[in-house]
């Protein structure tokens, strides 16, 4: 309105007063550290999606996005030797459209902002922070002291002691064929002869209107740097096999092509990289092996520990996740909703199919976790299972329809008109009287949402259609608003993979 008050935005699924806690502590940018094939894309995917359901605007600029954009896919190893003058300028100009761009959100309409590049040089990493620094009115939080400070610009091109150094061994000797890198940072580094735009301190003379980008007063910026340090030769294997194969830069490459110029690629990087050391003065997590082990450093406040606790939970492997509702029960049948009804004749035969299905793809001694809700319906869907016994949790009961428990949603539209009308006005919103709404539903879910990053074993969930509307929205990254419309049929199993520029989703009909 006229008098600068702030506009109303949509609330995300898991919203439960994270925004407050975000406007206190202000922005926060995510930059991740690595080598290629190391995870980091597929690791800010799922950061990514988790802080939109926490209610945290959060979006992904990833350097190499803007390198294909602006040159094209395609570009072999050499472009990124840290000796290619031309190219280092080049790649430098990407880094900084991709901040711009990054910053720009940040004003504008994001809480978070992950910077997805290898950032594998201390140089690459203090131009990052210097930047922010000049883009952001007020100072780094203490876990950023020093961001002109503390961070000395590599020499040469020799990594630190500790520095990660391992590549795929099938082809070590192409790497190592490669001469030592000098100069500045590969792909991370911001190269010895890129200068460093100056800026004016954006916020500095921002008045506290409305329409001023980052006029609110705690618009200051924390910056925490997310490495990831893979030892595992086969875990590098498969990233290598699941992404970068696959990648727009090799679709005119045969895999052996591919692999031998994605290894020189990686040694490139190799021989200048760097590993976050507390003397950078900035709060920084590594994640070894993604799960087995990880560091942290100045991670004090309440969006990080929230932070913290997901990437403690985060595995990257990609495992089916296969969803179904429960067979047609009894109350399905008469069209009543909720309930504890057992199945229908039709709802037996489907969980027979299921069971037969399952059993063919997950042979005893496979592993396959299972998952129902505490209610008949999905343990008797579950029944015909031979070799996996399932585990039941309350939370993924269906969603309470309080005091509309077991009525058509006619006899609601004809004796409850202001109910029904609420509900098609806002389904996402709307709750049932004495029950739950959709959000309910999502904040329920959250241990659920953890557990799923965390196991690393195939998951089969029998469950109802509320619950698995939210479960395939967080899955997908989907708008809160969509998840109520979202299709989940009868007699229809998904598997839902992720990936790490998303999940791949296939529906098999069983009925």
């Amino acid at each position: 309105g006229a008098g600068g008050a702030p506009r109303a935005r949509q609330a995300s699924p898991g919203e439960t007063g994270t925004e407050a806690s975000s406007r206190r502590e202000g922005k926060l940018v995510l930059a991740m550290v690595g080598l290629p094939a190391r995870g980091k894309t597929s690791i800010a995917f799922k950061l990514r999606r988790h802080l939109n359901w926490m209610g945290m605007r959060t979006e992904i600029y990833n350097v190499g996005n803007y390198r294909r954009k602006l040159l094209g896919a395609g570009q072999e190893h050499g472009f990124f030797d840290p000796a290619n003058a031309a190219a280092m300028a080049q790649r430098q100009a990407m880094a900084e459209a991709a901040l711009d761009d990054m910053v720009l959100g940040l004003r504008t309409k994001l809480d978070v902002a992950i910077f997805d590049a290898t950032n594998t040089t201390r140089e690459r990493r203090a131009w990052l922070r210097r930047r922010l620094d000049e883009e952001f009115s007020d100072p780094p939080e203490p876990g950023c002291e020093g961001a002109d400070g503390g961070a000395e610009e590599a020499s040469g091109g020799g990594a630190a002691a500790g520095a990660e150094r391992d590549w795929v061994d099938v082809t070590a000797a192409a790497a190592a064929a490669e001469a030592p890198a000098s100069g500045g940072g590969a792909g991370g580094g911001a190269g010895g002869q890129a200068a460093v735009r100056p800026r004016a301190r954006a916020g500095s003379n921002a008045s506290a209107t409305s329409d001023t980008p980052c006029a609110d007063p705690e618009s200051r910026c924390q910056l925490v740097f997310i490495e990831s340090i893979c030892t595992d030769e086969e875990m590098i294997r498969a990233n290598v096999r699941e992404t970068k194969l696959k990648s727009p830069d090799y679709k005119d490459m045969t895999e052996q092509e591919a692999v031998k110029d994605f290894l020189r690629r990686i040694g490139h990087y190799v021989a200048v990289y760097q590993s976050v050391e507390d003397d950078e003065d900035c709060a920084y997590v590594k994640l070894i092996d993604v799960g087995r082990k990880l560091v942290a450093h100045r991670m004090a406040g309440f969006l990080k520990a929230r932070l913290l606790f997901f990437l403690s939970n985060l595995r990257i492997a990609p495992k089916p996740i296969w969803v179904t509702r429960h067979g047609e029960s009894e109350f399905n049948v008469r069209e009543l909703i909720g309930g504890d009804s057992s199945l229908s004749s039709r709802g037996v035969a489907y969980a027979r199919r299921l069971g037969a299905y399952m059993d063919k793809h997950y042979p005893p001694g496979t592993p396959l976790t299972v998952w129902t809700s505490t209610l008949r319906r999905t343990q008797q869907t579950a029944s015909f299972l031979k070799f996996h016994r399932p585990i039941a949790w309350r939370n993924l009961d269906e969603i309470d329809a309080g005091i509309c428990d077991g009525r058509t949603y006619e006899w609601i539209a004809k004796h409850m008109p202001k109910e029904y009308e609420a509900r098609k006005n806002d389904k996402y919103r709307y709750r049932y009287p004495q029950g739950e709404s959709y959000q309910d539903l999502a904040q329920r879910l959250e241990p659920i949402m953890l557990e799923l990053e965390r196991i690393d074993t195939p998951i089969l969930i029998i469950a109802h259609q509320a619950i698995l509307r939210v479960i395939l929205g967080y899955l997908h990254d989907k708008d809160p608003q969509q998840c109520p419309s979202l299709s989940v049929p009868l007699h229809t199993l998904t598997q839902v993979t992720p990936k790490a520029y998303g999940v791949e989703e296939v529906r098999i009909s069983l009925g």
